[in-house]
């Protein structure tokens, strides 16, 4: 989750809206849907430990894990990713293998080289999960993962996508004037292309 140091009690107040929100009519569609994200970069294992288990016995629709090596070796991310796993079904959990978060950086290969790296290193243990590069990802990502012989199944380029195109998307009349949509898509339709399987 992105709301920082969200206590466990909070969380299940969270989650409970989101159970209701999945019993009404199109329960089934929004079920299918739903994908929950957990970050999971930082030291606090039981923290991280009880919200993970309280999301799985609540939800047993597709998760998120977010990981970064800022904070853990190797083999400890890899240990943590393996233990989250271990309750649930494979090909249910998504790692997003995160290199540089949120950065928006440059549009080269040292910008993005963590995001394949990370995702190396989760490739490599064998996992039963879906790899989905992401943080300081580019226009460069799928070249260098393809170059790396990484198997990933998504790419995240928000943040990257976000700054190539901001001075479009912050103008009041984005939503409404199609000229304006139509330059921006032209700005990031390239970096669409490359992160395309």
């Amino acid at each position: 989750s992105r709301r920082g140091k969200e206590t466990l009690s909070e969380l299940k107040i969270r989650l409970e809206k989101l159970k209701n929100i999945l019993k009404n009519k199109h329960a089934k569609v929004y079920a299918f849907s739903s994908i929950m994200r957990i970050s999971n970069n930082n030291y606090n294992e039981e923290e991280i430990f009880s919200k993970w288990k309280y999301i799985n016995e609540i939800f047993d629709g597709m998760l998120s894990i977010c990981i970064s090596r800022g904070k853990l070796g190797d083999e400890a991310l890899i240990e943590r990713i393996k233990k989250m796993i271990s309750c649930r079904e494979p090909y249910k959990t998504i790692i997003q293998a995160d290199g540089f978060p949120m950065s928006g950086g440059d549009d080269d290969y040292k910008t993005t080289l963590q995001a394949v790296a990370t995702a190396e290193i989760v490739q490599n243990a064998k996992l039963p999960v879906y790899l989905m590069l992401s943080g300081g990802t580019n226009s460069k990502t799928t070249e260098l993962a393809r170059m790396c012989g990484i198997n990933y199944h998504a790419v995240a380029i928000g943040s990257y996508a976000r700054k190539i195109v901001k001075r479009y998307i912050e103008r009041d009349d984005f939503w409404t004037n199609q000229n304006v949509i139509e330059d921006a898509l032209n700005i990031v339709k390239p970096l669409v292309d490359s992160v395309i399987l």
